[in-house]
């Protein structure tokens, strides 16, 4: 469901851009859907290796919208990312799998998958989960107010 998203539809339309923070397979599942964001919100889209940001210390804004995108919702260096945006006042979303983990619950809003736990190595489920909520997210935003 996208209740929560949809609370904050005009705050994201007028941000400046989105910045899409993760590690692994949800990385991936961010750059595999950056060129539909950018047609459908007419935003510009930043994707970001948890890590790598918090080593260049990114410039954070206060227009800015910080997506983290975790399977688990406990990926160590995305909540360290989530923490030092949260110092720099910038409106922050989550796309986690794992209702109640600590990304859910620190953002301001979000989306749960509920795609179920992987078994195995491979995170395909997941994987396409994100896939699809990132497309629904920029659908949403692509309608006008």
């Amino acid at each position: 469901h996208l209740t929560g998203v949809r609370a904050y539809v005009t705050e994201i339309q007028k941000s400046t851009r989105l910045i899409f923070v993760a590690c692994g397979t949800s990385y991936h599942a961010c750059l595999a859907t950056r060129q539909i964001l950018e047609e459908l919100t007419h935003l510009p889209v930043v994707i970001e290796l948890a890590g790598d940001f918090l080593d260049r210390s990114c410039p954070i804004f206060r227009s800015d919208v910080v997506v983290f995108v975790s399977q688990s919702g406990e990926t160590a260096d995305t909540l360290e990312a989530l923490k030092y945006v949260r110092k720099h006042g910038a409106l922050c979303m989550g796309l986690v799998n794992v209702v109640g983990s600590t990304i859910s619950r620190v953002t301001d809003f979000g989306v749960h998958l509920n795609a179920g736990s992987e078994i195995g190595v491979a995170s395909t489920k997941v994987y396409t989960s994100q896939i699809v909520a990132i497309i629904m997210v920029a659908l949403e935003l692509s309608v006008d107010s």
